[in-house]
């Protein structure tokens, strides 16, 4: 962190370490909601068959795709 006594300084510092800690929670919410649609796509998928299963997966692809773009551990 920057030290100085310049008010306008502070201020800039502040809302930059708020914008970092509001990043750290988007970040662990994109991951947390990767690995809940990884697991309940898993779930369902796991009791279909053939094409009917292929579609279900097809269906999420999307979601997992933007998701995976989205979220860089």
């Amino acid at each position: 962190m920057l030290s100085s006594h310049n008010p306008e300084t502070r201020y800039y510092v502040r809302r930059l370490e708020r914008l970092s800690s509001l990043s750290l929670i988007v970040e662990e919410t994109l991951a947390t909601r990767l690995t809940q649609l990884s697991a309940n796509v898993s779930t369902v998928a796991e009791r279909m068959v053939g094409e009917s299963r292929d579609e279900y997966i097809e269906w999420y692809s999307e979601d997992f795709f933007i998701l995976a773009d989205e979220h860089q551990p």
